[in-house]
Protein backbone atom coordinates (compact mmCIF):
# COMPACT_ATOMS: atom_id res chain seq x y z
CA UNK A 1 0.00 0.00 0.00
CA UNK A 2 1.13 3.55 -0.96
CA UNK A 3 -0.75 6.59 0.38
CA UNK A 4 0.61 10.48 -0.19
CA UNK A 5 4.00 8.98 -2.23
CA UNK A 6 5.61 10.24 -5.00
CA UNK A 7 7.33 8.13 -7.66
CA UNK A 8 9.54 10.19 -10.02
CA UNK A 9 12.47 10.55 -12.67
CA UNK A 10 13.07 6.68 -12.59
CA UNK A 11 14.39 4.38 -15.74
CA UNK A 12 13.49 0.76 -16.48
CA UNK A 13 15.17 -1.08 -19.62
CA UNK A 14 12.15 -3.14 -19.41
CA UNK A 15 9.12 -2.90 -17.73
CA UNK A 16 7.64 -0.94 -14.83
CA UNK A 17 9.68 2.57 -14.92
CA UNK A 18 8.42 3.96 -12.01
CA UNK A 19 6.41 0.76 -10.15
CA UNK A 20 6.95 -3.27 -10.83
CA UNK A 21 3.93 -5.07 -9.93
CA UNK A 22 3.03 -8.71 -8.99
CA UNK A 23 0.77 -8.78 -6.52
CA UNK A 24 -2.53 -6.76 -4.64
CA UNK A 25 -1.92 -3.16 -4.31
CA UNK A 26 -3.26 0.03 -3.60
CA UNK A 27 -1.98 3.21 -4.21
CA UNK A 28 -3.81 6.63 -2.94
CA UNK A 29 -3.39 10.29 -3.45
CA UNK A 30 0.00 10.03 -5.48
CA UNK A 31 2.30 11.30 -7.95
CA UNK A 32 4.03 8.76 -10.76
CA UNK A 33 5.82 10.92 -12.95
CA UNK A 34 8.54 11.04 -15.49
CA UNK A 35 9.51 7.59 -15.36
CA UNK A 36 10.44 5.40 -18.41
CA UNK A 37 10.78 1.61 -19.49
CA UNK A 38 9.48 -0.69 -22.18
CA UNK A 39 6.48 -0.84 -21.07
CA UNK A 40 4.48 0.78 -18.18
CA UNK A 41 6.50 3.66 -17.95
CA UNK A 42 4.82 4.64 -15.04
CA UNK A 43 3.39 1.48 -13.82
CA UNK A 44 3.54 -2.37 -15.07
CA UNK A 45 1.09 -4.85 -13.23
CA UNK A 46 1.10 -8.58 -14.13
CA UNK A 47 0.00 -11.75 -12.50
CA UNK A 48 -3.69 -12.22 -11.08
CA UNK A 49 -4.21 -9.18 -8.81
CA UNK A 50 -5.97 -6.52 -8.17
CA UNK A 51 -4.38 -2.85 -8.13
CA UNK A 52 -6.53 0.04 -6.46
CA UNK A 53 -5.14 3.10 -7.90
CA UNK A 54 -7.41 6.65 -6.39
CA UNK A 55 -6.74 10.05 -6.32
CA UNK A 56 -3.59 9.40 -8.27
CA UNK A 57 -1.58 11.32 -10.90
CA UNK A 58 0.09 9.77 -13.23
CA UNK A 59 1.90 12.74 -16.14
CA UNK A 60 4.65 12.93 -17.68
CA UNK A 61 5.34 9.38 -17.89
CA UNK A 62 6.84 6.97 -21.26
CA UNK A 63 7.00 3.41 -22.87
CA UNK A 64 6.69 2.03 -26.37
CA UNK A 65 3.27 0.69 -24.87
CA UNK A 66 1.49 2.28 -21.35
CA UNK A 67 3.28 5.39 -20.94
CA UNK A 68 1.21 5.54 -17.68
CA UNK A 69 -0.10 2.03 -16.99
CA UNK A 70 0.04 -1.00 -18.94
CA UNK A 71 -1.75 -4.02 -17.62
CA UNK A 72 -1.30 -7.90 -18.70
CA UNK A 73 -3.68 -10.59 -18.79
CA UNK A 74 -5.12 -11.79 -15.54
CA UNK A 75 -4.76 -9.01 -13.20
CA UNK A 76 -7.50 -6.25 -12.62
CA UNK A 77 -7.07 -2.70 -12.48
CA UNK A 78 -9.68 -0.56 -10.34
CA UNK A 79 -8.65 3.19 -11.27
CA UNK A 80 -10.77 5.74 -9.47
CA UNK A 81 -10.97 9.96 -9.12
CA UNK A 82 -7.43 10.16 -10.77
CA UNK A 83 -5.38 11.58 -13.79
CA UNK A 84 -2.96 10.31 -17.02
CA UNK A 85 -2.18 13.28 -19.12
CA UNK A 86 0.96 14.33 -20.39
CA UNK A 87 1.88 10.60 -20.69
CA UNK A 88 3.82 9.45 -24.29
CA UNK A 89 3.39 5.63 -25.78
CA UNK A 90 5.78 5.43 -28.34
CA UNK A 91 3.50 3.20 -30.22
CA UNK A 92 0.46 3.05 -28.25
CA UNK A 93 -1.35 3.47 -25.15
CA UNK A 94 -0.08 6.54 -23.36
CA UNK A 95 -2.90 6.66 -20.75
CA UNK A 96 -3.36 2.84 -19.89
CA UNK A 97 -2.22 -0.41 -22.45
CA UNK A 98 -3.78 -3.42 -21.15
CA UNK A 99 -5.12 -6.95 -22.16
CA UNK A 100 -6.21 -7.59 -18.22
CA UNK A 101 -9.85 -6.07 -16.27
CA UNK A 102 -10.14 -2.55 -15.77
CA UNK A 103 -12.86 -0.36 -14.27
CA UNK A 104 -12.28 3.26 -14.10
CA UNK A 105 -14.86 5.62 -12.21
CA UNK A 106 -14.09 9.75 -12.15
CA UNK A 107 -10.81 9.15 -14.24
CA UNK A 108 -9.44 12.31 -16.93
CA UNK A 109 -7.12 11.04 -19.87
CA UNK A 110 -6.29 13.73 -21.06
CA UNK A 111 -3.35 14.82 -23.83
CA UNK A 112 -1.75 11.96 -24.16
CA UNK A 113 0.32 11.17 -26.92
CA UNK A 114 1.35 7.69 -29.11
CA UNK A 115 3.46 7.24 -31.92
CA UNK A 116 1.33 4.59 -33.76
CA UNK A 117 -0.11 5.64 -37.28
CA UNK A 118 -2.92 3.03 -36.91
CA UNK A 119 -6.08 4.76 -36.37
CA UNK A 120 -7.43 1.42 -34.44
CA UNK A 121 -5.55 2.09 -31.96
CA UNK A 122 -5.47 4.36 -28.87
CA UNK A 123 -3.72 6.81 -27.81
CA UNK A 124 -5.98 7.26 -24.41
CA UNK A 125 -6.56 3.65 -23.72
CA UNK A 126 -5.73 0.64 -25.83
CA UNK A 127 -6.77 -2.94 -25.26
CA UNK A 128 -5.55 -5.99 -26.99
CA UNK A 129 -6.47 -9.62 -27.33
CA UNK A 130 -5.74 -11.69 -24.64
CA UNK A 131 -8.54 -11.59 -22.39
CA UNK A 132 -11.80 -13.35 -23.49
CA UNK A 133 -13.71 -11.84 -20.44
CA UNK A 134 -16.62 -9.81 -21.15
CA UNK A 135 -16.92 -6.06 -20.13
CA UNK A 136 -12.79 -6.74 -19.42
CA UNK A 137 -12.83 -2.83 -19.63
CA UNK A 138 -15.32 -0.62 -18.13
CA UNK A 139 -15.58 3.31 -18.43
CA UNK A 140 -17.86 5.41 -16.20
CA UNK A 141 -17.45 9.36 -15.50
CA UNK A 142 -14.54 9.40 -17.69
CA UNK A 143 -13.13 11.82 -19.78
CA UNK A 144 -11.20 11.02 -22.60
CA UNK A 145 -10.10 14.42 -24.34
CA UNK A 146 -7.00 15.77 -26.57
CA UNK A 147 -5.60 12.14 -26.68
CA UNK A 148 -3.53 12.27 -30.31
CA UNK A 149 -1.59 9.98 -32.37
CA UNK A 150 0.27 9.76 -35.19
CA UNK A 151 4.34 9.89 -36.32
CA UNK A 152 3.82 13.14 -38.60
CA UNK A 153 3.30 16.29 -36.29
CA UNK A 154 1.24 17.53 -39.18
CA UNK A 155 -0.87 14.74 -39.71
CA UNK A 156 -1.97 13.53 -36.02
CA UNK A 157 -5.62 12.40 -35.22
CA UNK A 158 -7.85 12.01 -32.48
CA UNK A 159 -7.13 8.33 -30.76
CA UNK A 160 -9.13 8.48 -27.49
CA UNK A 161 -10.01 5.14 -27.33
CA UNK A 162 -8.44 2.26 -29.46
CA UNK A 163 -7.55 -1.84 -30.14
CA UNK A 164 -4.82 -3.88 -31.57
CA UNK A 165 -5.93 -6.89 -33.26
CA UNK A 166 -9.59 -6.87 -32.03
CA UNK A 167 -8.65 -6.17 -28.94
CA UNK A 168 -10.79 -6.67 -25.70
CA UNK A 169 -14.33 -5.50 -25.12
CA UNK A 170 -14.67 -1.75 -23.80
CA UNK A 171 -18.24 -0.70 -21.98
CA UNK A 172 -19.65 2.14 -21.12
CA UNK A 173 -21.33 2.65 -18.04
CA UNK A 174 -22.89 5.91 -18.66
CA UNK A 175 -21.92 9.54 -18.18
CA UNK A 176 -18.65 9.46 -20.20
CA UNK A 177 -17.41 12.16 -22.22
CA UNK A 178 -14.76 11.58 -25.47
CA UNK A 179 -13.78 14.72 -27.98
Amino acid sequence: TANLTIVRNNDALTNGGGIYNEGDTTITNSTISGNVAEGGGGIFMTGSNTVNIRGTTLSGNRAVGGGAISGRSGMTLNLVNSTLSGNIGDDVGAGLYTNGSANLNFVTIANNFAGSDSTTQGSGINVFPASQQANAVTLKNVLLAGNLAGSDPAARFSANCGMTGGGIPVTSQGSNLSS
